[in-house]
């Protein structure tokens, strides 16, 4: 396992290089959603917005209906609880291909209970025509981008930053709709909770969301060295009733 630093700083510079209708907004945090290299690459189509969320996502949507496809940066829980009323009106219900880049999500934040989004994912379901995908290490953060491009409307991002560890192969992109595997099959149950635990006597499923990647690995490893039981861990990289149904 790798660590890569600020792959989205860099993946951002890449992705916005050859698509000279993107655009990126900041809601004053530039360096802390790692948009900066992208601002100093491409300063002619970087727009810092300030601490006016409300006005940012209404900005958006009117660049969106300019044929622009604008990338909003903030923490997660800036994104959509100040703003709820202009994503619904000026983004998602016109569908314009606005997305929504957002950083420390559920209680990943040092900021105190003012920046944790624990309700984004049920707040952001209930929009038509959102869809919702999360990073789970450095080679989701690196082709996240490229699985937005055959959607059609919104998305929303949910994102890692900093120092972030390779746990798919580099070669192995996201892919929209589909979730990934960290361990060997064994017999899968469905359960009714977003991420849940059900076993038999000599299997164990795992499904979660993205960013505890890391986290559940390890469990996984645990598990097995101390049980002997195979595991069978699932990353849940968008929000979609058909994946679980599709897919086990």
């Amino acid at each position: 396992m790798g660590i890569v630093n600020n792959p989205h700083a860099d993946n951002l510079v890449r992705y916005g290089a050859s698509r000279p209708n993107m655009v990126v907004l900041s809601g004053d945090l530039t360096v802390a959603t790692e948009c900066h290299k992208f601002r100093d690459a491409h300063p002619d189509r970087f727009f810092s917005m300030g601490m006016a969320e409300q006005n940012m996502l209404s900005w958006a949507g009117g660049m969106a209906r300019e044929g622009m496809i604008p990338f909003v940066h903030s923490f997660c829980v800036f994104l959509y609880r100040r703003p709820y009323d202009q994503l619904q009106m000026s983004v998602a219900y016109p569908n314009l291909p606005v997305r929504l880049v957002g950083f420390l999500p559920g209680l990943d934040t040092p900021g105190g209970v003012t920046h944790q989004s624990i309700e984004d994912i049920a707040a952001l379901r209930c929009i038509p025509n959102m869809s919702i995908i999360e990073a789970g290490d450095a080679t989701d953060i690196e082709t996240i981008l490229d699985a937005t491009d055959g959607i059609d409307g919104p998305v929303y991002l949910r994102m890692l930053r900093g120092e972030v560890p390779r746990l798919f192969p580099a070669g192995e992109s996201l892919q929209f709709n589909r979730a990934r595997f960290l361990s060997l099959p064994c017999t899968m149950y469905q359960g009714a909770s977003g991420m849940f635990v059900r076993a038999n006597t000599s299997s164990l499923a795992l499904v979660y969301c993205s960013h505890r990647t890391r986290l559940w690995r390890s469990i996984g490893e645990s598990f097995h060295c101390f049980n002997g039981s195979w595991i069978r861990i699932k990353n849940r990289i968008c929000c979609s009733s058909s994946v679980i149904e599709n897919q086990y």
